[in-house]
């Protein structure tokens, strides 16, 4: 499975081997290491990462929030705070977030042949960078589609239930 990590505004790309008793290989950005996980009691994860120890303590940055990809991460002391999407989600924000106008209204496309789920705004209201405007089921896995710039929601092109052809405009921020 590969992720996309960012952190302080540089992504990662993570990909995770199999596992064989808490032992596995990713790789890191292209690089491979060897880890291994042993979980401990209070949320800490032991982790032994090409023969280094890290006692990790991992925590949800929105706890009420289950579609929120920030994770707090707290080691030897400093807490970092990342972000972590399966990297088809990550490319998925990225295609939605193609077409930003800085300077007129901003479309959300489907980026892919799917079925509209969730529309998460309404028609007037206002919407920051990222945020959440509609869910797009697509082979089985829901995809939060997010606002590429700041603005009002002006137009919503979909209705929950519709089938959608990739490239198809779902919702207009202005």
């Amino acid at each position: 499975m590969r992720y996309v990590v960012t952190q302080g505004g540089h992504p990662h790309v993570v990909e995770l081997g199999p596992g064989n008793g808490g032992s596995r290989t990713f790789v890191l950005d292209g690089e491979p290491h060897q880890v291994h996980a042993v979980s401990l009691p209070g949320g800490v994860v032991s982790l032994v990462i090409d023969g280094q120890s890290y006692d990790m303590d991992f925590e949800r940055a929105a706890p009420s929030d289950p579609l929120d990809p920030r994770v707090n991460v707290r080691v030897r002391g400093e807490v970092f705070q990342m972000e972590v999407l399966e990297q088809r989600k990550h490319q998925l924000r990225a295609t939605a977030s193609r077409g930003a106008k800085h300077d007129g209204p901003a479309t959300v496309t489907s980026p892919m042949p799917g079925k509209v789920v969730k529309l998460l705004r309404e028609v007037g209201a206002a919407v920051a960078v990222g945020d959440g405007v509609v869910v797009v089921e697509a082979m089985k896995m829901e995809n939060e589609l997010k606002s590429p710039t700041a603005g009002v929601l002006k137009e919503i092109r979909c209705k929950e239930g519709q089938a959608v052809e990739a490239g198809t405009v779902l919702v207009v921020v202005g």
